[in-house]
């Protein structure tokens, strides 16, 4: 099995997603006064953001199959555990103070 199998996301619908929300940035933009309101930052700023985010989502997506797929078939690869090593004394507990 090699990466070239693996799954692909299709990319279309989160494109016309993106391409909604950014066109309806650009309408509020284009209908804003010339001094924008608190309202209008917001509402471009998130609606651009969100698309943004939408965008990449299926890239992202297609990373993580191929990191899994690379990981089933490189089993060698995969990361250790991410326990704290030992101490280097062994012991698992500070030693209690001594009474004099």
């Amino acid at each position: 099995m090699s990466l070239s199998e693996a799954p692909r996301t299709p990319k279309w619908p989160y494109l016309l997603a993106d391409v909604i929300l950014v066109a309806t940035a650009a309408a509020v933009a284009w209908k804003a006064a010339p001094v924008w309101t608190w309202k209008e930052i917001s509402l471009v700023g998130g609606l651009t953001g969100l698309g943004a985010w939408i965008f990449i989502q299926p890239f992202q997506k297609d990373h993580e199959t191929a990191v899994k797929l690379f990981e089933q078939v490189n089993p060698s690869t995969r990361p250790l555990s991410k326990s704290p090593p030992p101490p280097p004394n062994g012991r698992t507990s500070k030693p209690s103070p001594t009474r004099r």
